[in-house]
């Protein structure tokens, strides 16, 4: 074999081994970006999992206020999400204050919410606040 032969044949090589190394950094970067696309896809999916499940306690707490007007909440599981529901007095005999807080598998989700009680049906919501 030629020595100009041989150059050109190890040029090759390294030319070679070159765009092999930059296409493993591009792929490695195209699977940094579809992990991280996916993680915030997993966050979003446990946020509106966790903020469906504390508006379902609360609707929880108005149901069992219909039929108990001293219950006082309780823990429930639905879903894969936990729900955990205190209900105290409100500023008056007819009103109750509920403090909900779910839990999905990586998002927690409070609401509170004011209640007034009314002698045919379900309380009425008078007030809502939220916290992540």
């Amino acid at each position: 074999m030629r020595p100009a032969a041989a150059r050109r044949r190890g040029a090759a090589l390294i030319q070679a081994l070159l765009l092999l190394v930059v296409a493993t950094a591009v792929a490695a970067g195209a699977a940094a970006r579809v992990q991280r696309t996916v993680d915030a896809t997993v966050l979003d999916r446990a946020e509106v999992t966790a903020a469906a499940a504390a508006s379902g306690g609360v609707e929880l707490a108005r149901a069992a206020l219909a039929r108990d007007a001293a219950w006082t909440g309780g823990t429930r599981t639905l879903g894969g999400s936990e729900i955990e529901v205190r209900v105290s007095a409100g500023a008056s005999d007819a009103e109750r204050h509920v403090v909900v807080v779910a839990r999905a598998v990586r998002a927690t989700q409070r609401v509170e919410a004011e209640l007034r009680l009314d002698a045919a049906g379900l309380p009425r919501v008078v007030a809502w606040r939220e916290e992540d």
